[in-house]
């Protein structure tokens, strides 16, 4: 817009205040701009990587058999259901099997 030269606005400079919370506005923008870009780049799409960890307090109560186990994921994707599969042999002979389907 042109304005006549009297009815031009004033510009006032800006107060301590505003300077003080835009520094900390753009400091945290800044910030969350860095992590975005951080996880963007280190995160790559890996696939799962599972384990199973066989605690050995295996125990027999009437004739069923219980063995605590615990699964970890240590890979970059996820899953969504896991079915573990496990196999009691005694002196090279299976007695007992047994599954179990993990959904997460």
């Amino acid at each position: 817009m042109n304005y006549p030269e009297n009815d031009r606005p004033e510009v006032t400079p800006r107060s301590l205040a505003e300077w003080i919370s835009f520094t900390i506005a753009s400091i945290l923008l800044s910030i969350v701009v860095a992590l975005v870009i951080y996880s963007w780049v280190t995160i790559q799409d890996k696939p799962p990587v599972l384990g199973v960890k066989i605690d050995s307090d295996l125990r027999q109560v009437e004739g069923q058999f219980y063995l605590p186990i615990e699964v970890t994921n240590s890979g970059g994707g996820t899953v969504e259901s896991v079915k573990v599969l496990a196999e009691l042999s005694i002196e090279g002979k299976i007695v007992e099997t047994g599954q179990i389907q993990i959904d997460f």
